[in-house]
């Protein structure tokens, strides 16, 4: 049993979603939670993982810089190499599926702003057209220099983890221009390196497709969109304060924004009573969450 308030929430967001004419997800790292993958900073989360370097533990926090393609490229071929993995062998879980059939159903279409580097929302059937992932993809790769800003598949990539040292083994992905080694075209911290071309070209499809929906009846449903990096929740924070759109917040605990007292530009203005009735949170997992509303709108159609 859910919380009467979840219940209502469920209940509207079922009829705002039956109802729109365009839909935009935003996806967080609780997006793929369900789907077997770990988190960032939560229990179990990657942040709070290590590696080795010989026989010293590494924080993998510490591993997620672009110096280490350099210094010890594998170890933190390691990393991203146990993650490629783990990310390749994902099955996306039943909410992608509900999404994606939603917004087939509208006049204009869904788009999909994410943070996820996992590509599941692809492997769910979402088009390449239709993605923005802010934080790149694992599934490409780019020259770690770089020598030139083209990326290519990292579909022929295929290393080999050492247990024991959990770094990778030979041979490591290398750029066939200028042989340096190859990297993820994921954004990294401290990264002045990583290769923008494919996020500018998703982001400017997405504008495009933005300018297209105003005016139209928009719904945001935001999944699994942390307050910690708040990439996806100032994206769809901002879009529904400056656009008559409802606004599907799921997340198990970060419902209000934690940041509003240090950041009042994400924080949600629900201020006027319009604003309060386009404003749904809903305090339960993605998969659970978007599983009841279709089970409402499978009721609301069998009613008819």
């Amino acid at each position: 049993m859910v919380e009467k308030s979840t219940a209502q929430a469920i209940e509207q967001a079922a009829a705002v979603i039956a109802d729109a004419d365009a839909l935009l997800v935003c996806a967080g790292a609780g997006m793929s939670i369900d789907s077997g993958l770990p988190g960032f900073r939560g229990a179990g989360g990657l942040w709070t993982m290590s590696t080795k370097d010989g026989e010293k533990s590494v924080p993998v926090v510490d591993v997620a810089q672009p110096k280490w393609f350099y210094y010890r490229p594998e170890m933190v071929w390691g990393f991203y190499g146990w993650r490629l993995n783990m990310y390749r062998q994902a099955v996306p879980h039943s909410g992608y599926r509900q999404l994606l059939e939603w917004g087939r159903g509208k006049s204009h279409g869904v788009f999909v702003f994410t943070s996820n580097v996992d590509g599941l929302f692809q492997r769910a059937g979402f088009g390449e057209q239709e993605v923005v992932e802010c934080h790149g993809s694992i599934h490409y790769l780019q020259c770690t220099k770089p020598c030139h800003h083209e990326l290519w598949d990292a579909a022929s990539v295929d290393l080999v983890i050492d247990e024991s040292t959990r770094n990778a083994r030979e041979p490591l992905p290398r750029c066939s221009k200028c042989r340096r080694r190859a990297r993820p075209n994921i954004l990294m911290f401290d990264d002045m390196a990583f290769i923008r071309k494919r996020v500018k070209e998703q982001r400017q499809r997405f504008d495009l497709w933005l300018r297209q929906v105003a005016g139209k009846n928009l719904v945001v449903i935001e999944v699994g969109a942390g307050v910690s990096i708040p990439r996806v929740r100032e994206l769809t924070t901002d879009i529904f304060n400056h656009l008559d759109c409802h606004l599907i917040r799921i997340n198990p605990t970060d419902i209000v924004d934690k940041m509003e007292t240090r950041n009042t530009w994400i924080t949600v203005n629900i201020g006027a009573a319009t604003a309060q009735d386009r404003y749904l949170p809903i305090a339960l997992g993605a998969r659970e969450a978007l599983d009841r509303i279709q089970a409402e709108i499978s009721l609301r159609n069998s009613l008819r």
